[in-house]
């Protein structure tokens, strides 16, 4: 019993590994196109944890992941709050594989 136990014990382990090891390292242009644009209200994690964040109630995009549709249209058209004030300007000059990459990147968050 003791082996049988050591033996499932190994391949979870391996299986966790295997599991980590899928995801992939973000792609550093698109890292520095997150912090330099994005991070001051959404933060490094995603979590809108940052003072900016805080002020305009930004949604913690870790907790319910959006769609490639809804963060193309953010970027392409920018968000307004219930009462219609402007709390994220659209991303102008954005290359579609910028917004590819964004898209990617919050989905791995």
């Amino acid at each position: 019993m003791t082996r049988n136990f050591l033996i499932a014990s190994m391949a979870l382990c391996l299986g966790g590994s295997v599991a980590f090891a899928d995801k992939a390292a973000p792609d550093p242009k698109i890292l520095r196109l997150w912090k330099g644009k994005c991070g001051s209200c959404h933060g490094d994690d995603g979590k809108g944890q940052t003072t900016q964040g805080k002020k305009l109630n930004v949604k913690d995009l870790t907790a319910k992941k959006p769609d490639a549709k809804t963060i193309t249209d953010s970027l392409a058209n920018g968000v307004k709050d219930k009462d219609g004030k402007e709390v994220m300007k659209k991303a102008e000059g954005l290359k579609p594989d910028q917004i590819d990459g964004l898209i990617k990147f919050i989905g791995d968050l």
